[in-house]
């Protein structure tokens, strides 16, 4: 089998190609969210813990939660919200 000068530039070329597009491919599945993705992933997780714990000492009482139960909710709440405001000032 002969191979010409031609044959084997396209292969190269097809290679060196497929290659780059490769490396490419890993960089987006490897590279994490930009920073202002991530800020906004971050406030949206904010907003919705602030919300769970408004809508919890609203609704809690209706239900017949009784005090140390809520507190231990809330508290348990807190915790996660004061975590992501830490994340937040990062």
């Amino acid at each position: 089998m002969q191979f010409t000068y031609k044959k084997v530039y396209v292969k190269f070329a097809y290679i060196k190609n497929y290659m780059y597009l490769c490396s490419v491919i890993i960089k987006k599945m490897c590279n994490p969210l930009n920073s202002v993705e991530m800020n906004e992933n971050l406030e949206e997780r904010i907003g919705r813990q602030k919300k769970k714990i408004s809508d919890y000492l609203r609704i809690a009482p209706v239900i017949g939660i009784s005090k140390e139960d809520m507190e231990r909710q809330t508290d348990l709440m807190l915790k996660d919200l004061s975590k992501l405001m830490k994340q937040r000032e990062k």
